[in-house]
């Protein structure tokens, strides 16, 4: 299999987004758009995305902004919906680079959350979402003084 090819893509605010696509060697039977969780880039899923593309997906991957080698500042968002807007980015090229494919949305950790709330807010056409250890809570214990506020 032959390595990765890096693009960039926009987000809807202008900032550059590193992308991987892992292509089949024959036309793809589907398409996989992969989300990663915090402090982890798109090359993590590069096991995941050879597996997948070796058995005819064509497999994408985003650096979310502020994560690997897009633009931002490291694991900061202004709201939530700029990573939903990171998400249809990808889709977006992935629907141009594989047009009538089914395609696949998998997110891990927060971007298992980010592809399960992408899912609910935007699922038009998608044909699944696949949500691996998603960030449905938080792992640390927030008083409830805060939760109230």
């Amino acid at each position: 299999m032959t390595e990765p090819t890096p693009t960039t893509l926009r987000s809807a605010d202008g900032l550059s987004l590193f992308c991987r696509a892992w292509p089949p060697a024959d036309a793809p039977r589907a398409a996989l758009s992969i989300v990663h969780g915090l402090g982890e880039h798109s090359g993590r899923y590069d096991h995941t995305a050879r597996y997948f593309a070796e058995r005819g997906y064509a497999v994408f991957a985003v650096d979310l902004r502020g994560h690997g080698q897009s633009e931002g500042r490291r694991g900061h968002v202004n709201r939530f919906d700029e990573y939903l807007d990171d998400a249809a980015a990808l889709l977006d090229h992935a629907r141009r680079q594989t047009p009538n494919v089914p395609l696949f949305l998998l997110g891990h950790s927060m971007g298992g959350l980010i592809a399960l709330v992408y899912a609910l807010k935007r699922p038009d056409g998608l044909t699944a979402v696949v949500a691996s250890g998603p960030g449905l809570r938080a792992r640390v214990h927030v008083p409830a003084w805060k939760t109230t506020l």
